[in-house]
């Protein structure tokens, strides 16, 4: 049977291309090669042809696969019924016609919107040199600049007026009009992410992000097409310039407070992962970028605490486990799967989502995270990683003092004052200052340098006032900061640069001087330590 019906089908397209011979001889050649390709495939499958019809389709450069196919359905479902009537010959397109779609679209008519779309999408064609006739032929730039800045700001307003957003929460789909116009802005959709692709100039991408943005509500209607999106988002939000990845982000949150739980699970992975293969160098020029990215990451996973707990406890566990290996195999390569920008920059996002989100459902992964940063400070002793455990303890009192959780790092901080390579005398040398935030170690020559000695003196200070402020309402405060005072006391007294020496006395100090001031004002207390409620109650009273 369905021998038949290819042969019957074959047979009225012969018949179709004798009719067409005489009205239209410049497409004769064409219409041969066609007809006879269609022959020739007559007795296959019906399944059979198809896949060979979608081989033939074009696949644009850098778009997804689901991109390219969500466009070549919505043309099938459009040009159903055009078939016979088609015209090989491509319409070249002019600003008149352009005009004239301009006014038609100002007018509500919905049925110039196939014709718009199908001229960018043969403008896209033409860019990415596909060798497939269009319908449609746009040969200049000037009628492609006014034919993109028709897509991007005519056609979004036509859209708010035909299908208006009911409520917040209203999807497009529940318009008694969208049985008509489903297809069509499907194909605009499309195009707009082909656009995104292939344009280069920055303001272009903003203006058309700007679009996806506002008509964001129309790709939630389209699952498929969504899923392309949120790909291409991801990648514009994680490798682009500032502006361009903003937007991105605003449009993937927006996605997601639309959407179910389930479509920002996939979408936290993906960024996720975006911004760790994106975060392997650290410079003065990338640093904001990933500081963008951290930022962005910390909002979306805030979000849903549950599926935040989800994500965090696998990517800390893979975390714990690199930590693992490293110690357990003390090979060079393991190290190095540890001591590298990725690893620090994850330990760093996770203390800021545990600190910021700072709920009851996050609380479990305190613990793990809290071992794999001291564990990575203790896995190579030597001076030169100095800098890399200064990141470390800055992530720990980020989430200590967010958290209420007591991280003893003190100690770290008084071990690296005290260590040998700080405490020798300096060659003389004319290095300018050393800034740890673009370094996670530095060089032999650097480590005997005054300059080293400073900024290693100067960061260790800085943790320690930062802890001790943490905890300096605390009624244990005395006694925390006790172990500390008592070694910096010695280190005063051994220390053989003045400077130092003066630094280190000064916060000594400072810390005595709260110290008294708690003792005093605990003593009048009616409690011990074993009523937790009352020493919380206490602990938030200003001394």
């Amino acid at each position: 049977r369905r021998a038949r019906i290819a042969v019957g089908m074959a047979f009225r397209s012969k018949k179709k291309l004798k009719r067409t011979k005489c009205a239209r001889s410049p497409s004769k050649a064409f219409l041969q090669m066609d007809t006879d390709d269609f022959l020739s495939r007559g007795l296959d499958d019906e399944a059979e042809m198809e896949e060979e019809d979608e081989e033939d389709v074009r696949q644009p450069i850098g778009i997804e696969k689901e991109i390219a196919g969500d466009e070549e359905e919505t043309m099938d479902e459009e040009e159903e019924d055009e078939d016979e009537n088609s015209d090989v010959i491509s319409k070249t397109v002019t600003l008149r016609m352009i005009k004239k779609w301009k006014f038609d679209l100002k007018s509500n008519r919905m049925a110039v919107l196939k014709d718009v779309a199908k001229a960018v999408s043969s403008s896209v064609a033409t860019l990415t040199g596909s060798k497939k006739i269009q319908t449609y032929a746009v040969e200049g730039t000037e009628e492609f600049n006014a034919l993109v800045r028709l897509c991007l700001k005519e056609v979004p307003n036509m859209l708010d007026q035909k299908i208006p957003q009911k409520s917040k929460k209203a999807l497009p789909s529940s318009d008694s009009q969208w049985a008509r116009v489903r297809s069509p802005i499907k194909m605009h959709l499309c195009n707009l992410l082909q656009l995104a692709q292939h344009l280069t100039d920055k303001s272009m991408i903003v203006l058309l992000l700007k679009q996806v943005h506002h008509l964001a509500r129309f790709f939630i209607c389209y699952p498929k097409l969504l899923k392309s999106t949120t790909k291409l988002l991801v990648k514009l939000w994680s490798s682009s310039s500032p502006e361009v990845s903003v937007i991105a982000f605003f449009t993937l949150r927006h996605f997601s407070a639309a959407t179910t739980s389930n479509f920002l699970t996939s979408l936290l992975k993906s960024m996720y992962l975006a911004f760790v293969a994106n975060s392997k160098f650290t410079s003065p020029q990338t640093r904001p970028h990933i500081t963008l990215m951290k930022n962005s990451l910390v909002e979306m996973f805030n979000l849903n605490h549950s599926v935040a707990y989800q994500h965090g406890f696998i990517y800390i566990r893979q975390l714990a486990i690199h930590l693992r290996t490293a110690t357990t195999s003390h090979k060079k390569e393991s190290f190095q799967g540890v001591y590298n920008w990725q690893f620090i920059h994850c330990i760093h996002l996770w203390c800021r989502i545990l600190a910021e989100c700072n709920s009851d459902t996050l609380k479990p992964l305190v613990f793990p995270l809290v071992q794999v940063a001291t564990g990575v400070m203790r896995l190579v002793p030597s001076a030169r990683y100095f800098p890399l455990r200064f990141h470390c303890i800055t992530s720990l009192n980020l989430l200590s003092s967010q958290t209420g959780t007591l991280i003893p790092i003190a100690a770290s901080l008084v071990d690296i004052l005290c260590s040998a390579d700080i405490q020798k005398k300096p060659k003389p040398s004319t290095a300018k200052p050393i800034n740890f935030d673009c370094i996670l170690k530095v060089t032999k020559a650097q480590l005997q340098t005054k300059a080293f000695q400073d900024a290693a003196v100067e960061k260790c200070l800085d943790g320690l006032m930062n802890f001790f402020s943490i905890h300096a309402h605390s009624i244990a405060f005395p006694e925390l900061m006790l172990p500390s005072v008592t070694r910096l006391r010695k280190l005063c007294k051994e220390a053989k640069q003045m400077e130092m020496k003066q630094q280190v006395k000064l916060l000594v100090d400072k810390l005595e001087e709260t110290a008294a001031e708690v003792t005093i004002a605990r003593s009048s207390v009616g409690f011990g330590p074993a009523d937790a409620d009352s020493v919380e109650r206490w602990t938030a009273l200003p001394i």
